[in-house]
């Protein structure tokens, strides 16, 4: 009797009960394996997108930061070309608005700054800088307020992968510093 069981035993796991079954666990085993390559494939997709959108921004926020020093830096020009600098040369009250290209001592003292502190290649474009410095006390006396607005645009090259955002991004950056001489 234990000898027939195991005749049957091994007839049930047999040659042609393994060619059955055997074909249909590789269709699905394949089927797995295809799957799993798909979801892969979508989620690098993501994730890259992800990516690339952190370095954009990352990108976005670093000329921002250039921006608002060098704003700062040319606020503090100011503050010390108010109506008494005799050696410096007064600027103001006059409000000079423009680019950063400009042939003017407002463009050229924030256009060494627009490479973020180093020498170079500028980070921001000169042409592409837009300067206002203004003097909203309407004098440059000691003590009246100086404004400086920089601004500029950022160009997005992440909106191929989604195609509903604005492709650009408005940078600005404002300083305002009371005259000190």
């Amino acid at each position: 009797m234990i000898r027939k069981k195991m005749t049957i035993r091994s007839r049930w796991h047999g040659k042609a009960l393994k060619s059955r079954f055997g074909r249909e666990m590789c269709r699905a085993a394949s089927a797995r394996r295809g799957a799993a390559m798909i979801e892969t494939a979508i989620s690098i997709l993501v994730f890259l997108a992800l990516v690339m959108g952190m370095l954009d921004l990352g990108l976005a926020v670093f000329r921002r930061h250039v921006l608002a020093e060098a704003a700062r830096h040319l606020a503090r020009r100011a503050i010390v070309h108010g109506e008494l600098a005799d050696r410096l040369g007064p600027w103001g009250p006059t409000t000079f608005s423009g680019t950063a290209a400009a042939s003017h001592p407002v463009a050229d003292t924030v256009r060494g700054f627009l490479n973020g502190g180093g020498s170079g290649t500028p980070i921001l474009e000169p042409t592409e800088v837009t300067v206002s410095i203004e003097w909203p006390g309407g004098s440059n006396e000691v003590e009246q307020p100086v404004r400086v607005t920089l601004g500029t645009t950022h160009q997005l090259f992440t909106t191929s992968l989604i195609p509903f955002v604005d492709p650009t991004i408005d940078l600005v950056a404002m300083s305002e510093m009371t005259i000190a001489h």
